[in-house]
């Protein structure tokens, strides 16, 4: 499934551990420009949740700086890693190993050597024998799990002893340790969630998401907000200011003076970074940018525009580069993009990305009047690329504005009547172009038996 086009909202669909587990599977080994490359969608929602330095953390995902390690622990044979090992790592546990060098660690569970460096003393067994979860029935599994893990969380029994978690689940033995109150879901303090009833539940979310976002809050306890749905309470925990509805009608932001777009934006995001006030909110910073208040907000100390150290885009390679930009000025013209950020431009320069930063949406280059988007050729080519690169099958203005595409979002407003005229006219044009391709198939089969008579 990895490089087949997603439907839409299949990313945001999971949760955390889903996607966490997703990019293991797919992915392990790799680094973050890899996964970009090949799973765009993927890295977009992993660097929006925050996981990629998780998944760095955890050993799945590689720094670029740890290549050269990885390849040169790779190119080892067998008796040169274990002499590489012995000199390194003599006398240490296998988890102190996890801990210090995780591309060590995985090369041993690739190569299967835990007991034989365990043989040679090599590493210390602080843990069971390898296959002592394995050599035990089902009852022998749940006696053990009793008399150890009785009364804990299934999420924390798989932190405190992840071999047994893993053995229990093959052997679909949760539910049954679960049934018989040896494990439980997951302790609450106001109990199971489905057995609460609606002020119940709105006390668990006051307590536990106050002042989220909806979004936010689905991400983080999509079961909880599901259930919101189904009891009708999200208008009433919106309206208790408990959550926050972050959708404003349509020309919210446009239709305010400047100096009530900046009032707005000091009330609600007053000390942050640009960065992060983008994250929080792009539509109001997105018209802030267009008519050029940025300055003035940053002079007003509303928002504190990053300074990098010295050096810092010279140190970086070119897809860090990208992906700077991206994060922290997609959507500005390039003129704009200069004066914010003079450093970050001039690296761009002297690298020659510009042409690549406008092919890919990530900043506008000012043409002739009224702009390339009026174009619908090329249109129809960015947003049938962007469709296909982020598997989106309905264009909304939520999902082009997670994924930094201000340009297109705009164009589409001031040239296309809006989303729903503009998905009406997306789906006629491209019904057009098959029935035309499929017309010259036709000819061109038709030409090429007359030639053959």
């Amino acid at each position: 499934m990895v490089n087949e086009i997603k439907p839409f909202g299949f990313w945001t669909k999971m949760n955390d551990d889903d996607l966490k587990e997703f990019a293991r599977r797919n992915h392990n080994g790799k680094s973050s420009s890899e996964i970009q490359r090949e799973d765009g969608g993927l890295y977009t929602i992993l660097h929006k949740r925050g996981l990629i330095v998780k998944l760095v953390e955890e050993g799945i995902i590689i720094r670029k700086r740890n290549l050269e390690h990885l390849s040169r622990i790779r190119n080892m044979d067998e008796r040169e890693f274990i002499s590489y090992m012995e000199n390194k790592y003599r006398e240490k546990s296998l988890s102190e190993i996890q801990r210090e060098d995780r591309i060590a660690y995985h090369r041993i569970e690739e190569l299967g050597l835990q007991d034989k460096f365990v043989e040679l003393g090599i590493i210390k067994r602080k843990g069971k024998k390898r296959g002592f979860f394995t050599d035990m029935d089902n009852n022998q599994l749940i006696e053990y799990t009793s008399q150890n893990y009785k009364g804990i969380a299934i999420k924390q029994m798989q932190r405190a002893n992840g071999r047994l978690y893993s053995i229990l689940s093959k052997r679909d033995l949760i539910h049954e340790l679960v049934k018989r109150g040896i494990i439980i879901t997951r302790k609450r303090k106001y109990g199971s969630l489905i057995n609460m009833n609606n002020e119940e539940l709105i006390n668990y979310i006051e307590s536990n998401y106050s002042g989220k976002r909806i979004s936010d809050f689905n991400n983080k306890n999509n079961r909880a907000y599901e259930l919101a749905c189904e009891k009708g309470l999200i208008d009433l925990l919106v309206e208790r200011k408990i959550l926050i509805r972050e959708v404003k009608r349509s020309g919210f932001f446009r239709n305010m003076s400047d100096e009530e777009l900046i009032a707005y934006t000091e009330k609600n995001h007053k000390g942050k970074l640009m960065r992060q006030a983008e994250e929080d909110e792009s539509s109001v910073i997105v018209i802030a940018r267009v008519r050029g208040l940025m300055d003035k907000i940053v002079e007003r100390g509303i928002l504190i525009r990053e300074m990098k150290k010295p050096g810092f885009f010279t140190n970086i390679g070119d897809d860090e580069l990208v992906n700077y930009i991206r994060e922290n000025h997609s959507g500005k013209k390039i003129s704009n993009f200069g004066k914010d950020d003079a450093a970050a431009y001039q690296a761009v320069l002297k690298r020659g990305l510009v042409d690549f930063l406008v092919q890919e949406s990530v900043l506008i280059r000012t043409r002739v009047k009224n702009g390339q988007w009026k174009d619908e050729e090329y249109m129809l080519g960015r947003a049938s690329v962007i469709a296909e690169k982020y598997g989106i099958e309905v264009f909304s203005p939520n999902r082009l504005s997670s994924l930094k595409y201000a340009d297109l979002l705009k164009a589409i407003n001031l040239y296309y009547g809006g989303f729903p005229a503009f998905r009406d006219w997306l789906r006629e044009k491209l019904q057009l172009k098959a029935e035309v391709s499929e017309l010259e198939d036709l000819i061109g089969e038709y030409i090429s038996g007359e030639g053959n008579e």
